[in-house]
Parts: structure tokens; C-alpha cells; sequence
């Protein structure tokens, strides 16, 4: 528990200079790196300058750094509430285009996290990069977007040749809006055969919540199945505003065969 690397260590006494130095050992494919997360709940002014001046450093390393630690910057605030947002995104735009790879996927999950309509337009006019991990930011940049433009995109990120933006776009376009329209659903229907299973899962519960006869067919078979995956159960639940203390599968099963009974008989 008292290890550097543990989440669980106390870091409020810790210098800025420090944490910068413990977040470079920290393993950038982790899902918990304490010393970067406790560099965004500070979000003092020296966090942010000393981040801006990894930024404009000329090792990759310590650039693709600064732009993680801007990106954390008064995370899960609303954004009147985020310290130097526009001169954040300022920044990660002008790495966007970086000639080191590294740099500029940062640079893109960094506009995907800071959001608003000047980052989410950089990131849409890179829809078309080289890189998948670039477009697989504008992917999860655009979860909760429900403008027009933003719905367009997505429709066409479903359709990318890489596995995980197709996912996060296929997701992005099913469970994480309301909007409804039959070009959504054309787009979702176009993943049921897909060959990535997460996509694929994605469509089916994308299409079910809304009320779709194919899709709610489809999650009934997944919940009868001997397997069903945990997402199915929260696809059925939400739709039949189910509890999750009251979720069980025989009680989801019910609830979904009485959906699409009552569906097919409108028809």
C-alpha cells in the first residue's frame, strides 16, 4: 500500500516537480497512474506551466507528457470550471500535426478529454488520418455529441477499418445518445455482422434501446444464451427501467420477450 506506483499513496505533499517525474515511469497503456491523476486534481498554475514548457520540449517523450497532464486539468468539471481550457487546447491543436507519432496521438486524446467545439473541430478534420489511434480519439471525443455534423462523423467511423474506433464510434452512436433516426439505425444495422464482437454488441444494444424489432431479437437470443455478456443484462435494464437490484436474467428475459411481443403486435 505504500509503494510509489500505488494509486492508494498520498500524494497531497508531494512536489509538482516530483509527480512529473514519478507520471514519466508510469506506464502510459495503464488504466491507474496516480502520479498523472493527482497532477490534474491539483491543477495549479505550475502544474499547467510546467506542462506547457514539456509541451514545447524537443524529447517526444516529455511532450506526449505535458499534453496527458493538460488534458487531466480540472477533469470531470464542467468547463466554465477547467483551468486554462482554451490555452490547453491551444496547445494540443498546435502538436496535432507533430512529425513524432507519439506527440500527436497525445495531442489528439488530449482534445478528445478538454472536448468543446474547437477541439472536437480539429479532431473532425483529422477523420480521414493515417493513424488509427488519431481517429480512434475523434471516436471517443465525440461520445455524448449529438450535433449533426458530429452524428455524420461517427456514422463514418462506424465503418473504419480499424477494430476499436469502429467500437467506440458503433458505441458512441448506439448507448451514449437519444437521438434516433433511421440513418443511425441503418449505420448500426451495418455492424450486426461485424466482425469485431465488441462492435457487433455495441449495434445490437444500440438498436434494442431503441425500441428496433431486430435489435431487441437479437439481445433476447444473447440473454437466453448460455454466455450472455454483462452489457446485454445493462442493455435489457435500462430498456425496461429495471433496477440493478432487481436485474436478474429470468426477469430481464420476461421483460424483453413481453418488449418484442408488444412491438411485433403494433406492427
Amino acid at each position: 500500500m505504500g509503494e510509489v506506483g500505488s494509486i492508494w499513496r498520498d500524494r497531497s505533499n508531494v512536489s509538482t516537480t516530483d509527480l512529473l517525474a514519478e507520471a514519466l515511469t508510469e506506464d502510459p497503456q495503464a488504466d491507474d497512474r496516480p502520479a498523472l491523476a493527482a497532477l490534474g486534481r491539483l491543477g495549479t498554475l505550475e502544474v499547467f506551466e510546467m506542462a506547457r514548457d514539456y509541451c514545447r520540449n524537443s524529447e517526444p517523450k516529455l511532450q506526449a507528457l505535458g499534453l496527458e497532464v493538460i488534458a487531466q486539468l480540472g477533469a470531470g468539471k464542467p468547463d466554465a470550471e477547467r483551468p486554462w481550457l482554451e490555452e490547453s487546447v491551444a496547445i494540443a491543436i498546435e502538436h496535432l500535426e507533430d512529425s513524432n507519432e507519439t506527440v500527436a496521438v497525445s495531442a489528439a486524446y488530449a482534445l478528445a478529454h478538454l472536448k468543446g467545439n474547437r477541439a472536437i473541430n480539429a479532431l473532425n478534420e483529422r477523420k480521414n488520418h493515417r493513424n488509427a489511434e488519431v481517429r480512434h480519439a475523434l471516436a471517443l471525443g465525440l461520445v455524448g455529441e449529438s450535433q449533426p455534423g458530429s452524428i455524420h462523423t461517427l456514422i463514418e467511423l462506424s465503418r473504419d477499418p480499424d477494430d476499436s474506433v469502429r467500437d467506440w464510434a458503433t458505441f458512441a452512436l448506439g448507448a451514449s445518445t437519444e437521438i434516433d433516426s433511421e440513418e443511425i439505425r441503418t449505420a448500426l444495422r451495418a455492424r450486426l455482422n461485424d466482425s469485431f464482437d465488441e462492435a457487433r454488441a455495441e449495434a445490437i444494444w444500440g438498436l434494442a434501446i431503441r425500441n428496433d424489432l431486430e435489435g431487441l431479437r437479437l439481445l433476447l437470443h444473447r440473454l437466453e444464451s448460455e454466455t450472455p455478456w454483462p452489457g446485454d443484462s445493462s442493455a435489457a435494464a435500462d430498456i425496461l427501467g429495471i433496477s440493478q437490484t432487481d436485474n436478474s436474467i429470468e426477469t430481464l428475459i420476461f421483460g424483453i420477450r413481453e418488449r418484442l411481443r408488444n412491438r411485433e403486435t403494433a406492427i
